[in-house]
């Protein structure tokens, strides 16, 4: 029988209006990063990632959080591992007892040059492969997604790696490019997210997901 991650999704246009109520019962870490924030959509989305932190792990003090090396942040008692991610209005949370990465990415804004200087040569050559196979005579070069498919296909390679990175501990600190074997033992599981977002959760076991949304 798999094991089971648990991950929560916000979408953080549900806490607007409530953000004064909300900023006061999160740890200060993201009240302070939600002030200082000068974007819009980066101010909901640190609110998001205490808010979130709040519902479904307690989190409400600084102490209760620790964070390593490069950055990723751990419960300090070590009761569950966890790993946050947002893009656009989502903030997602992967819950897990052994350690867990996960990403959201946008669907549209992945380009063929971008997933170049980012995945490992051999998840984008297998890209290039399938865009060829599924488009024969296509231009292999064009920057866009040729297909709905094909968009879907680039945003799962490109959350993939991240969520393993994340759940390394290690973000872009690790060069993908140059550590191609970064990716062995890992399991993941993707889903598309309404129809402009896709999420991938990495770990070391087989597991399912289980979905949660968050009012």
């Amino acid at each position: 029988m798999k094991d089971r991650v648990d991950i929560y999704i916000l979408d953080t246009e549900r806490l607007k209006g409530r953000e004064d109520n909300i900023v006061q019962g999160i740890a200060p870490y993201y009240a302070d990063k939600h002030r200082r924030a000068k974007v819009e959509s980066v101010k909901m989305q640190e609110l998001g990632a205490g808010y979130i932190l709040f519902k479904v792990l307690g989190v409400t003090k600084d102490e209760q959080l620790s964070f390593g090396e490069h950055g990723k942040p751990f419960l300090s008692d070590k009761s569950k591992e966890f790993s946050l991610s947002h893009a656009g209005c989502y903030v997602v949370l992967a819950v897990s007892k052994e350690p867990v990465g996960v990403d959201i990415e946008s669907t549209e804004r992945l380009t063929l040059s971008v997933l170049k200087r980012v995945l490992p040569v051999s998840y984008y050559d297998e890209l290039i492969s399938m865009r060829e196979k599924e488009t024969p005579g296509c231009d292999k070069a064009a920057e866009e997604p040729q297909s709905p498919e094909e968009k879907l296909r680039w945003a799962k390679a490109w959350t993939s790696v991240e969520a393993v990175l994340k759940a390394i501990g290690s973000g872009f600190f690790l060069d993908p490019r140059e550590e191609n074997s970064f990716m062995d033992g890992w399991h993941i599981e993707s889903f598309p997210l309404s129809d402009e977002f896709m999420v991938s959760c990495a770990a070391r076991f087989p597991f399912t997901v289980h979905q949660n949304e968050l009012t």
